[in-house]
């Protein structure tokens, strides 16, 4: 089994939102050049991998004393290797999907069920999802919920586009109010974000 990664992913606040098949099409990758967030990909056969940009501490603010953050990778990993990919922070612009995928970290997330307004925290041992995890079954009031339809704070997101910066810790790695905002103006779109302990978001959901 893959080893799972820790992610800070930006979504649009409208899961079905998608920058291309519109009026005026947004290219993704240049937007967050534009704003500092991205540099040049990781490396030509890695598609949708970039090296962080010169603005990025400008726009993510890393907490606690000294995290432990590499922002290049070493030198003695090859590319195809799952550890190269775990040493060092970089941004994941995945393709955008036909349909949204809901990523959830079900340690840490407590959704809230849109008939009573109950959180719920997803207890080990308690089953709260249907065979295909496509829906949520509130044990406050047993109705059935869309992932999508759900509240999952920061810990949870469904949507179509997705970017994600990988291997930063919950809550260490926070994205400012200002690099939101830029994201809204450029792409007309309000945005939210969410931490993921899995696999990549360009994977299989």
């Amino acid at each position: 089994m893959t080893e799972p990664f820790r992610q800070l992913v930006f979504c649009p606040q409208d899961p079905q939102w998608i920058s291309t098949g519109r009026e005026k099409q947004i290219d993704l990758e240049t937007v967050l050049r534009s704003v500092g967030l991205i540099a040049s990909q990781v490396d030509v056969s890695s598609e949708g991998r970039f090296a962080i940009g010169e603005q990025f501490l400008q726009h993510i603010n890393f907490m606690g004393c000294a995290p432990a953050v590499e922002f290049t990778p070493g030198q003695d990993k090859k590319l195809n290797d799952t550890q190269y990919w775990h040493q060092f922070t970089f941004v994941l612009i995945p393709p955008e999907r036909n349909q949204p995928a809901c990523y959830i970290d079900e340690t840490m997330a407590k959704p809230k069920c849109p008939a009573c307004n109950k959180r719920t925290a997803l207890s080990s041992g308690q089953n709260y999802f249907d065979d295909s995890k496509s829906r949520f079954s509130c044990p406050h009031c047993q109705h059935s919920s869309d992932l999508c339809e759900l509240d999952w704070r920061e810990f949870g997101g469904c949507a179509r586009t997705m970017v994600s910066i990988v291997n930063v810790y919950p809550k260490e790695a926070i994205p400012t109010e200002s690099l939101l905002l830029q994201l809204e103006k450029l792409t007309q779109i309000d945005w939210r974000y969410f931490y993921y302990y899995g696999h990549l978001v360009s994977d299989k959901a």
